[in-house]
């Protein structure tokens, strides 16, 4: 049996803390649907963001967020601690839920569509920047597949403090401060060197609290 490195049983230890920490999740935390894994590749541009604008909207449009709007058994949606949620008209017996992927593709859509209206007179560059950033986007979200079912009252969403199951973002960030390559974009030059030995003081990000809803 070969001899483990230090790094590797740490590697080890690492895996079997998160085994831990996930086996038994809070009482609170709606089990979402079980989904294969695929392993995707990503594109830096496909039809959801070539230069064509009329064929690239045909593509957006075609998008149908309101497929994610499942019903089943309520009985059985308690056992898996899934929210309160309104009924299904037809039968009383049936709850209504939104897999949040599809919402999330439906603020993708929204934004997309008040991006398009800002951008008029900016450079050809820009636009194209927005296209992939936000075909970047819809491509992550197809990749997560997050099945994590929503509480829908009438014609609402209602999302606001469900337990989400989460890669912890400050060991990330811990792990870039760890290893940063001291890069930043605002540095204008010549060449790619110039934008590199300038570190930062951290990402910026703040733990999010939250807030009151927005008047209508």
């Amino acid at each position: 049996m070969p001899v483990g490195t230090c790094e590797d049983s740490a590697v080890v230890i690492l895996v079997a803390q998160t085994d831990r920490d996930t086996a038994h999740p809070p009482t609170e935390y709606s089990i979402p649907p079980a989904i294969k894994t695929a392993y995707k590749p990503f594109w830096w541009n496909t039809q959801y963001s070539i230069s064509n604008q009329t064929a690239q909207d045909e593509f957006w449009d075609a998008i149908h967020w309101s497929h994610g709007m499942i019903t089943r058994d309520k009985k059985w949606a308690e056992s898996q601690n899934w929210p309160d949620t309104m009924d299904l008209p037809s039968d009383h017996s049936k709850g209504v839920w939104l897999l949040e992927a599809y919402h999330e593709i439906h603020c993708l859509q929204i934004l997309r569509e008040v991006t398009k209206t800002g951008l008029g007179g900016q450079p050809s560059t820009i636009e194209k920047h927005v296209g992939h950033c936000l075909n970047t986007i819809l491509q992550v979200i197809i990749c997560h597949a997050d099945s994590t079912p929503l509480r829908v009252t009438g014609m609402a969403v209602e999302r606001n403090g469900q337990l989400r199951q989460c890669k912890d973002w400050e060991a990330l960030r811990s792990y870039a401060s760890e290893y940063s390559a001291c890069y930043t974009p605002l540095v204008e030059g010549n060449t790619a060197a110039d934008h590199f030995g300038n570190c930062d003081n951290g990402d910026g990000i703040v733990a999010m609290v939250s807030q009151p809803k927005p008047d209508k």
